[in-house]
């Protein structure tokens, strides 16, 4: 699959010169913790870049992205075992975490519980190279043909890359 990512031109061009190099976002704590995150399509990016990065200082790549280990967190059979996972954990490994990333609860902590789960079970968690998950943006403009419809554009894949062993050919988008 080919994989779409928004960031500062500089860590983008590292990202194409260095075939081992991952942009690592090591402080996201909102969305699947450490990797390097990729959209499903280039208008994603695009809507990433404008939104979230200085657009003059913005590049967005794309990336040939293995998934053949995928933690699909769209699978109610996955999120049962990452319930169990989870349950398991000493919730003191995870109000450290919480408090190293200075967050005073757990909304919109999610990176931080999948990092916890990541390292107490990392036997188990090693063969997952991509974290897979849905995330609703109620403040992006809708498809005006879609509104009175059950349909939406504001639901979006992300990836999440852990390791650099999904990420083949790297190419230069916009």
């Amino acid at each position: 699959m080919l994989g779409f990512h928004a960031n500062y031109k500089k860590e983008c061009e590292k990202f194409l010169s260095e075939e081992s190099y991952i942009i690592d976002s090591k402080t996201d704590t909102e969305y699947l913790g450490r990797g390097m995150y990729f959209w499903e399509h280039k208008s994603k990016a695009v809507w990433w870049a404008k939104t979230h990065k200085k657009d003059s200082a913005a590049m967005i790549v794309s990336a040939e992205l293995s998934l053949k280990n995928v933690l699909d967190l769209t699978d109610d059979d996955i999120c049962e075992m990452m319930e169990k996972m989870y349950s398991y954990i000493d919730k003191s490994v995870v109000r450290k975490n919480f408090k190293e990333k200075n967050r005073k609860d757990s909304k919109g902590a999610m990176g931080i519980i999948l990092d916890s789960i990541f390292e107490a079970f990392s036997p188990q968690m090693s063969k997952y190279d991509i974290v897979r998950a849905v995330k609703s943006y109620d403040g992006k403009p809708e498809a005006s043909f879609l509104v009175l419809s059950p349909f939406t554009t504001k639901i979006v894949m992300i990836l999440c890359a852990k390791t650099k062993a999904p990420i083949g050919a790297r190419k230069r988008v916009l």
